[in-house]
């Protein structure tokens, strides 16, 4: 083989590799750039607790059981009263009652609400 003709070749190879590498690494980064929904303005609320802990492993578990929430952000936050809200939230209203009728089918509480 003629090692000018390798190296060409070597170099288009490297060149693809990079031009795929790039598109991958736009793609993810757009894919973070979402814009959000200006009707996301609801949340799914599935319990509170005295503990952050328990609140933190209940959004696990409820993700687990319940795939359509695996695309929305859990929110554990304190209220007032010290107990610890478990919330998926960035919901239009529509999204937000869905989950929930799913939740409640399963015999689990839950309370659609404004985040």
């Amino acid at each position: 083989f003629d090692p000018a003709v390798v190296a060409a070749l070597s170099k288009a190879e490297k060149a693809a590799e990079d031009k795929a590498a790039a598109k991958k690494t736009s793609t993810t980064a757009a894919a973070k750039k979402k814009k959000k929904d200006p009707d996301a303005i609801w949340a799914v609320q599935v319990g509170a607790f005295k503990q952050k802990s328990l609140a933190a492993d209940w959004a696990k578990d409820i993700k687990k059981r319940f795939p359509t929430l695996k695309g929305f952000e859990t929110d554990v936050s304190e209220n007032d009263a010290g107990r610890y809200r478990t919330r998926f939230i960035d919901m239009t209203k529509a999204e937000a009652q869905k989950a929930c009728k799913a939740i409640e089918a399963k015999r689990l509480d839950c309370m659609v609400v404004k985040s």
